[in-house]
C-alpha cells in the first residue's frame, strides 16, 4: 500500500478443543489513520469436542466493527431437534455458543417444548461443556401443566407436580421423563432423591416415571384412595389395592313427626271478692302427644370389599365382597303440656307461665351383613327393616308460676301469686313403644322416609288422666 496506508492478512486460529474445523481468515488495514478488521471463516463444532454436541458449523465474520456468528448444530442429547447457534463475546464472559432448541415428536408423555442451550467453560477441569435449561407441556390425558426441562453431566430430566383429573381419578402426580430412571429407593409418586447413579451413555433412550397418590371416585357414595405410577409411555397404572375408608355413608338421617292426639280442660285456681262482685281465677290447661321417629344416618361397615379397576377401563370396574348395614334409629313419645290463666273481669289481670314436658324416647341402631356386587351400570341397591322396642318411663322436669292483680283508681293489688320448681320425677311404667320401619336405598334415587313406611307401636297412654295426676301435683 501506499505510505498512507498498511495491509495485512492471515489465518487466526481459534480454541482447538471446541472448534475443528478452527481457523479463519482476518485482515488488517490502516488507511488514513483509521484501523479496518476483518475476520471471516467457517468454525465446526462437535466431533466430541463438547459432550452433547454431535455436530455443528458457525459462520463467522466482522467488518465495521460489526461481528456475527450464526450457524446450527445436531445435539447428542436425545429428545432434542436440531436448532440455531450464535456467539456472544464480552472482556468478561469471553466466548460464549447459545443456542435455541425445540423438543423433538417422540419423546414420550411429552406434546411439546423447548430449550435454551450454552457452550461454556466449566470449572475445575475448565472443560466446554453442554447445558440447557425450558420448559415442556406433558401429553398425559388428564394433565395440564408446564414442566421444566434441563440437561447437564449428560443427564435429562424433565420433570414437576401436575394437577391430575381424568374419569374416576383426581389429585396431584409427580411427572418425570429422562434418560435415567429414578434414585433408588425413591417411592412412585416422590421426586428421586439425590443424583441417579450411573452416568447414561450418548444416545440413551428416554423414559416416563413418576405417580402419586389420587382420589378414587368409584361410586356416588364411594371414595377411596389409590397409589398410582406413570409407566414408560405415560400411562397411569395402579400401584397395589385401593385403600377403602373405615366406614361409608349411604344416606342422610331423615325424621318424621306424628300428632297422635290433643286434649283441653280448665282447671280452678282460686275463687275472689272484688269490688262485692266473685271472681273465679281458673288455669286452661292444654296438652298432647307427639310420636316422633328417625332412621339414618346409612352406612356400610367393616369393609371387606374388593376392587377391580383399570384407569383405562372404567367400564370394566366392579366392588366385590361382603359388609355391614348400619343404620341408627329412634323412636319417642312426647307429652307437652301448656297453660295460661284467665279471670272474669276487666279490672282482674292475670299471667302465668306453665311448661311441663315428657318424653318415652329409646334408641337403636340396624345391624346387618350384605353382600356388595357393584358395576357402573348395575348401581347398588339395599334393602333392610328397623324394629325397635322398648318399655321406658316418663321422666317430667316441671317449671312454672302464676300471679294474678286487681287494678283500679290509680292502684294494684296482688291476688295471687306463687311459683314452682320442681325437679324431674317419673310417671308410669310399663309404657310399650316401638318403631317397624322398611329401608330401601336406590343409587341414584333420593333415600325417602315418610309417614306411609313407618309403623309405631304406641303404649295405652290417658293423656287426660296424666294431665290431671300433673297438675294436682304442681298445685
Amino acid at each position: 500500500m501506499g505510505a498512507e496506508g498498511f495491509e495485512l492478512s492471515g489465518k487466526l486460529d481459534f480454541d482447538s478443543k471446541l472448534f475443528d474445523p478452527a481457523q479463519a481468515a482476518f485482515t488488517y488495514k490502516k488507511i488514513n489513520g483509521e484501523h479496518q478488521w476483518g475476520l471471516s471463516g467457517l468454525l465446526g463444532v462437535g466431533g466430541g469436542k463438547v459432550p452433547g454436541i454431535k455436530s455443528g458449523q458457525l459462520a463467522v465474520h466482522y467488518e465495521n466493527q460489526v461481528f456475527t456468528a450464526t450457524g446450527d448444530a445436531q445435539l447428542s442429547v436425545p429428545g432434542l431437534e436440531s436448532g440455531k447457534l450464535d456467539v456472544k463475546y464480552g472482556e468478561q464472559e469471553g466466548l460464549t455458543i447459545g443456542g435455541a432448541f425445540q423438543l423433538s415428536k417422540d419423546v414420550p408423555g411429552i406434546e411439546s417444548g423447548s430449550i435454551d442451550a450454552t457452550v461454556s467453560r466449566k470449572p475445575p477441569a475448565n472443560q466446554w461443556q453442554l447445558a440447557a435449561h425450558g420448559t415442556a407441556k406433558p401429553k398425559i390425558p388428564g394433565v395440564d401443566a408446564t414442566l421444566t426441562a434441563s440437561y447437564e453431566d449428560g443427564v435429562f430430566t424433565i420433570e414437576g407436580d401436575a394437577a391430575y383429573a381424568r374419569g374416576m381419578l383426581s389429585g396431584s402426580i409427580h411427572i418425570g421423563v429422562g434418560n435415567q430412571p429414578p434414585a433408588p429407593g425413591g417411592q412412585p409418586g416422590e421426586k428421586p432423591g439425590g443424583k441417579p447413579g450411573a452416568a447414561p451413555g450418548p444416545g440413551s433412550a428416554l423414559s416416563v416415571h413418576g405417580g402419586g397418590r389420587l382420589t378414587l371416585r368409584l361410586a356416588p357414595w364411594l371414595e377411596a384412595t389409590a397409589a398410582v405410577q406413570l409407566d414408560r409411555e405415560g400411562q397411569v397404572r395402579l400401584d397395589g389395592e385401593v385403600k377403602l375408608p373405615d366406614a361409608i355413608d349411604l344416606f342422610p338421617a331423615k325424621g318424621i313427626k306424628k300428632n297422635v292426639l290433643t286434649v283441653g280442660f280448665d282447671i280452678p285456681i282460686v275463687g275472689i271478692a272484688v269490688f262485692g262482685q266473685r271472681v273465679g281465677i281458673f288455669a286452661t290447661i292444654q296438652g298432647g302427644l307427639d310420636a316422633e321417629a328417625s332412621v339414618g344416618p346409612g352406612q356400610l361397615r367393616q369393609l371387606g370389599l374388593k376392587v377391580h379397576y383399570e384407569p383405562g377401563k372404567e367400564e370394566n370396574t366392579s366392588i366385590t365382597g361382603g359388609a355391614q348395614l348400619h343404620v341408627p334409629a329412634e323412636a319417642g313419645l312426647r307429652l307437652f303440656v301448656r297453660g295460661g290463666i284467665g279471670a272474669g273481669i276487666p279490672l282482674v289481670s292475670a299471667e302465668a307461665g306453665l311448661e311441663i314436658g315428657g318424653k318415652l324416647g329409646l334408641q337403636g341402631a340396624f345391624d346387618a351383613s350384605t353382600q356388595i356386587n357393584w358395576t357402573p351400570k348395575q348401581g347398588l341397591v339395599l334393602d333392610a327393616r328397623v324394629d325397635l322396642t322398648a318399655e321406658p318411663k316418663f321422666v317430667f322436669d316441671v317449671t312454672g308460676f302464676a300471679k294474678v292483680e286487681v287494678g283500679a283508681f290509680g292502684f294494684t293489688k296482688d291476688l295471687y301469686d306463687k311459683k314452682w320448681n320442681l325437679a324431674a320425677f317419673e310417671y308410669g311404667s310399663g309404657l310399650r313403644i316401638g318403631v317397624h320401619a322398611p329401608v330401601h336405598y336406590e343409587q341414584g334415587k333420593p333415600f325417602s322416609f315418610s309417614l306411609d313406611d313407618v309403623k309405631f307401636e304406641l303404649p295405652k297412654v290417658d293423656p287426660g288422666r296424666i294431665l290431671q295426676d300433673l297438675v294436682k301435683r304442681i298445685a
